[in-house]
């Protein structure tokens, strides 16, 4: 568990809500997900070859809704399971494995300083200069035999960015600045010739009869490892939800380096 005032600070900054909000769009778009999450899953596992088998870490588990823990289980003598939180019902589910562990950590290393950027800013109108933001690494990553990034990179910056556009701190050039950081950040801490790293890259939001009306990247960095890379179109929001009276797809990509 995390020490109380950093427990806050996450709590605070919408981490918690957040994880909620997943299985309830989950629960809305089953079918659709589910294309997506099988996919996932086959990328993991085909992503096991030739590692070796000592120990795997998924990043972003979530609900390991995309995450095939049962076979990885099998495969590997220790399973560790990192994100900001785990719901007791991932916990009970994973506590039949002996070998799977879990890490709560708050996958970004920024949350603090974003928290701290806010804090300053409402009591003093100092608004921390984005160049002063450095990157942090919340785990160790040299000491596992496969990593795993898993539908996470072009999500870490959200919950952070919004909390700092709602606080009024930066403008949007400013706030992109701060996703390049935490993308490149997590991109530089993942180990070459032994990393599986899954995102989206391109959103596509279309209008009710599924004509693309805006293609956005995600991505801010380039990503390693692009002659390996597969893709594949993940019907994320079909009830208009995410945009009100527009379809949401993600492109989504799985790169081996």
């Amino acid at each position: 568990m995390y020490h109380r005032s950093k427990d806050k600070i996450l709590s605070k900054i919408g981490y918690y809500n957040d994880q909620k909000g997943i299985m309830n769009r989950y629960l809305r778009e089953i079918q659709n997900w589910n294309a997506h999450i099988g996919k996932t899953k086959k990328a993991i596992l085909e992503g096991m070859s030739g590692k070796l088998r000592g120990k795997v870490i998924v990043l972003g588990s979530g609900w390991l809704l995309d995450v095939p823990y049962e076979e990885l289980s099998k495969e590997f003598r220790e399973v560790w399971l990192a994100d900001v939180y785990h719901p007791p019902q991932v916990m009970k589910k994973a506590a039949q494995f002996s070998n799977i562990k879990f890490i709560q950590v708050e996958l970004t290393g920024f949350a603090e300083q974003v928290y701290n950027a806010a804090k300053v800013y409402r009591k003093t109108k100092f608004r921390t200069p984005v160049e002063e933001f450095k990157p942090v690494i919340p785990i160790d990553l040299s000491q596992y035999d496969y990593v795993i990034s898993c539908n996470i990179l072009d999500q870490l910056d959200i919950i952070l960015t919004d909390f700092l556009r709602e606080n009024n701190v930066y403008t949007d050039p400013e706030l992109e600045g701060i996703t390049r950081k935490i993308q490149k950040a997590h991109l530089d801490a993942l180990p070459r010739n032994k990393s599986l790293l899954i995102c989206d890259v391109e959103e596509w939001v279309m209008d009710a009869e599924e004509k693309v009306s805006k293609k956005k990247p995600l991505i801010y960095d380039s990503l390693p490892g692009t002659e390996s890379m597969i893709t594949w179109i993940w019907k994320f929001d079909t009830q208009m939800t995410y945009y009100p009276s527009h379809i949401t797809y993600f492109k989504v990509a799985a790169v081996y380096f």
